[in-house]
């Protein structure tokens, strides 16, 4: 397994307990949006931090349930 992945599911993993939250490292979409500048935004805040962090689509927004994401 490459070592990203491993860290990133180790950070997920951190924002189910106690409740499912966000962190600065990890931010989680239920869905890829059209909005591209949002997208830049979210990637420019992880390029200012020291690790960077992980953008995840496929979670649900309000509870941290893994959806996945359509093939469309």
């Amino acid at each position: 397994m490459k070592h990203w992945i491993a860290d990133a599911t180790k950070k997920f993993e951190g924002t189910q307990i106690p409740i499912p939250h966000e962190t600065n490292e990890l931010d989680w979409k239920s869905q890829i949006s059209d909005n591209k500048e949002r997208l830049v935004e979210h990637l420019i805040a992880f390029s200012n931090l020291s690790n960077g962090g992980y953008l995840v689509f496929g979670v649900r927004d309000l509870d941290g349930v893994i959806t996945g994401l359509s093939s469309e």
